[in-house]
């Protein structure tokens, strides 16, 4: 037993704080970043190759304008070719007494062509309703796109704020530490209290501890910007990334306009009411006569009981056309259940319809606000950092001289991390309200 101990002992003694250390670090260091943006056009090319929404949405638009083709096929001619044979086990020659059982005689072999057209008003509004389905997904395609930059354009700004406040509680951690240096040779001196180091110590473990926290939040901030981009690692952004290319430039990829009625979902939700409202009224139209032509072509060789009195069979041909209005009386209810599915989809799209216009200008409305908001906010922010640096600076100068206390110096240390913190994401936001700004008003491809 005892060298049992002695060994367990021994790896408790050497490896466990090594192994506390190596965790340590780890929680000090945010998740690597598996892919890193230089710009904002690399990051646009990703969402475009990765993005499942927007393979989705071009998905839907492939799908309507099959939709497309499958209404139109309904109105072309439709044309049927058929082979066939007809043997008769037992016949009786016309003309005589005699009766064939089982001659190859009575094999009648024969081919048909069929040629028909329908026209139905009901199937010329379908070929509407799916021509409109196929505008409608398009613009639905540049509205997700849009959507989907302008989260992107967010998700990059939210790494950058989790970047610089990281940068921040690092710097603050640093500074921490280098205070709890000083206070350990001004204790040696006698020029500080133990009361005074306790207090220098419980800052420096919230200093980690708000690290700590800040780097977790810069790993959760890379993992979204993955997800928003489509990509399964983890994404960052490199140091030469302009930030302001982030704002919706004039020109190929993006244009201003001049009302909330030009933007994609509006035109998208709009282009979908009048798909359902033609689609609705194919349903009731189905409810009409159709006018159908037809024209059968049948050759086929004559049997042996139809045979010339030379007893040489010939080839039968027939050729007839027919036209044709056919109403349907009854149906059992299907028509009048899809009138009433038409009408409740046309409903249901209207609704949506209102709730894009309410968001869109309230979207609108609240970017402007939050431009003002935000300057104000940074302007205040950018102050505060300025005299809490001012005061922190003072408060260890005095410490070094003996006119300030450890509390002092802890609680100035303790408000210029917070602000620093603040002024971080204020800068942030400043620049997002900018972006989120120019978005509602500009079509981004």
């Amino acid at each position: 037993m005892l060298p049992r101990r002695f060994v367990y002992t021994l790896w408790l003694t050497v490896f466990c704080p090594v192994a506390a250390q190596a965790q340590l670090v780890d929680k000090l260091q945010a998740e690597p970043a598996a892919v890193q943006l230089s710009s904002f056009g690399q990051a646009k090319q990703l969402l475009s190759a990765h993005q499942p929404r927007l393979q989705l949405q071009a998905a839907a638009v492939a799908r309507a304008h099959g939709q497309v083709e499958q209404a139109m096929s309904q109105l072309l001619p439709r044309l049927e070719l058929g082979v066939g044979a007809d043997y008769g086990l037992i016949r009786r020659t016309v003309a005589s007494p005699e009766t064939r059982k089982f001659d190859t005689r009575n094999l009648i072999p024969s081919g048909t062509a069929t040629l028909a057209i329908t026209f139905s008003l009901a199937r010329l509004a379908q070929i509407d309703s799916a021509e409109l389905q196929v505008d409608a997904e398009t613009r639905g395609l540049a509205a997700v796109r849009h959507q989907l930059i302008g989260a992107l354009a967010s998700t990059v700004l939210g790494v950058l704020s989790a970047e610089r406040v990281a940068a921040r509680n690092a710097d603050g951690y640093a500074a921490a530490q280098e205070r709890m240096r000083l206070t350990q040779r001004l204790l040696e001196v006698g020029r500080v209290t133990a009361v005074d180091a306790l207090r220098f110590s419980q800052d420096l473990s919230e200093a980690q501890s708000e690290l700590v926290s800040a780097v977790e939040a810069l790993s959760q901030a890379r993992e979204a910007l993955g997800v928003a981009l489509g990509v399964r690692e983890p994404v960052g952004i490199a140091a030469e990334l302009d930030v302001q290319t982030l704002l919706p430039q004039n020109g190929a990829d993006c244009r201003p306009i001049a009302e909330l009625d030009a933007r994609p979902d509006r035109q998208a939700a709009q282009l979908r009411v009048d798909q359902a409202r033609a689609a609705a009224s194919g349903a009731r139209l189905a409810y009409l006569p159709e006018l159908r032509f037809s024209s059968t072509y049948l050759a086929r060789l004559s049997p042996a009981v139809e045979a010339t009195g030379e007893g040489v069979r010939e080839v039968i041909n027939d050729w007839s056309a027919r036209a044709n209005l056919v109403w349907t009386v009854y149906d059992g209810g299907q028509r009048s259940a899809e009138v009433a599915r038409a009408d409740v989809e046309a409903f249901r799209l209207r609704a949506e319809q209102e709730q894009v216009i309410i968001d869109s200008a309230q979207e609108r409305r609240r970017s402007q606000r939050l431009v003002t908001v935000a300057r104000a906010n940074l302007e205040v922010a950018q102050s505060s950092v300025d005299a809490a640096r001012k005061l922190d600076q003072l408060s260890r100068k005095a410490l070094e001289l003996g006119s300030a206390s450890a509390l002092e110096v802890v609680d100035a240390a303790r408000r210029l991390r917070a602000v620093e913190t603040t002024l971080a994401l204020r800068e942030v936001e400043e620049l997002a309200a900018r972006v989120d700004a120019r978005l509602a008003l500009a079509i981004c491809e």
